[in-house]
């Protein structure tokens, strides 16, 4: 069946959130960014160690893709390769702005600056 599915180039962006080593080789699964259903990664020994430290963090994994024929949505990636995509950081707290600001006369100026007229 996989066979007939179409193939191209590409890669798959989203959380690897599944490793298993086994009789069918090595397979992890991705959770795609979006929606759709979980990816089926295959990938070789060359890769095990990067698969296996980059577990339930983003990834962007290229390499040989398998299609579903009717909604062309991806359901296998041959891995070539793994990129960890850096988390996010989180936003800056403002509060300590306000504080001081509120100490400062509360209006966002400083109490010596001199203002021109308007």
């Amino acid at each position: 069946m996989l066979k007939d599915l179409p193939l191209s180039l590409g890669s798959v962006t989203g959380e690897l959130c599944a490793y298993q080593a086994g009789d069918r080789g090595l397979q992890a699964k991705i959770r795609p960014e979006g929606s759709g259903p979980y990816v089926k990664v295959n990938f070789t020994e060359e890769l095990d160690s990067e698969i296996r430290d980059a577990l339930r963090k983003n990834v962007n994994i290229y390499g040989l893709l398998k299609r579903c024929r009717e909604s062309n949505s991806v359901l296998e990636v041959d891995a070539h390769c793994i990129t960890v995509i850096p988390a996010a950081k989180p936003p800056i707290n403002g509060l300590g702005i306000w504080e001081e600001l509120k100490a400062e006369g509360g209006h966002g100026r400083r109490p010596n600056a001199q203002h021109s007229p308007r």
